[in-house]
């Protein structure tokens, strides 16, 4: 992730895609407070391969001891010494010139900053107590005890074993949140005994096998009980809650162990369909209860068909 620090008090800022230095609390996201320093005085713009520094100031800006012409965009070096005030009270350096990164930033302790791709778990892969990802609607959320939270630039997320706050750097590309529901469809195969589960997932007109995994009747689950809901005449809105205790004692589970297999099928489809498609709705939450996300599916049960449901009705 992009990085600049104060050289003078040793402040660092992660840079947003579109970042703006200047006195304005409204509208910059690094507040400057020297006086001779503009309410808008400066962005740093990520382009797509490089970044970019315009001046907007009034008193100008120094790269390198150089003056910047005003309203031209220049490209910026790890290592430059940027100066927005002539006291060199205001005296910044790039550290880093990655691109743009949604982070979760610790705020108790050294850990590492925690760079996002679509799905993250706390506080780690082996306690998943909180799951932060980004939804169908390129919203960013956090999951935690059946409540599911949209996530704001400066939020904070709480756990016992610490807590983070969430920076979002960039708006979220609509190729990152492709979810067309008539593109997807699963097909699960469960052998006559229940004791193996196999899933695939049709998007379009390539299949993803994902295998046989533990994980998997846990999703076989839910989708019979949308299945079930469908035959008695519920719709798409209502069809496949089921209680989440409900749901842990049925998969004879204990309730942290149940959303232990939600992560790990979340985990496992991520890593297993293409980045232009987001699968976030696979399980969705409500207080206290859960269900399978999609109403295309078709369960095959040894070589008879269970059932199959097309935009949420019986076909």
């Amino acid at each position: 992730m992009a990085t600049m620090e104060n050289l003078l008090t040793g402040e660092k800022v992660f840079l947003k895609s579109h970042h703006v230095f200047g006195r304005s609390r409204d509208k910059a996201d690094t507040e400057l407070e020297n006086r001779d320093i503009s309410q808008i005085h400066a962005a740093i713009l990520w382009n797509g391969w490089e970044w970019l520094l315009t001046d907007f100031s009034r008193n100008g800006i120094w790269i390198d001891g150089a003056r910047l012409d005003r309203g031209k965009n220049t490209a910026l070096k790890k290592g430059d010494v940027i100066r927005f005030s002539s006291t060199g009270e205001s005296a910044w350096t790039l550290s880093d010139l990655k691109p743009p990164a949604n982070m979760l930033i610790p705020v108790q302790n050294q850990a590492p900053v925690i760079e996002l791709d679509r799905l993250r778990a706390l506080p780690d892969d082996a306690t998943p107590d909180i799951l932060v990802y980004l939804s169908h609607t390129g919203q960013w959320v956090y999951e935690h005890q059946d409540v599911t939270t949209p996530l704001s630039n400066g939020d904070m997320i709480h756990h016992q074993s610490g807590s983070w706050r969430f920076f979002r750097a960039e708006p979220v590309a609509t190729t990152l949140s492709r979810e067309i529901d008539g593109d997807i469809r699963f097909v699960f195969h469960v052998s006559t005994d229940e004791e193996h589960v196999e899933i695939k997932v049709l998007l379009g007109a390539n299949t993803i096998d994902l295998g046989e995994r533990a994980h998997h009747y846990m999703l076989l689950t839910l989708a019979r009980q949308r299945l079930n809901d469908a035959r008695q005449g519920d719709d798409q809105a209502t069809q496949g809650w089921i209680e989440a205790d409900w749901m842990a004692e049925m998969l004879n589970l204990e309730p942290n162990h149940l959303n232990i297999h939600i992560y790990r099928i979340r985990k496992q489809v991520k890593a297993s369909v293409p980045k232009t498609f987001n699968l976030s709705r696979l399980v969705e939450r409500r207080v206290g209860g859960l269900r399978f996300g999609y109403p295309d599916f078709q369960i095959l049960r040894g070589a008879s068909v269970e059932g199959t449901l097309c935009k949420g009705k019986i076909a």
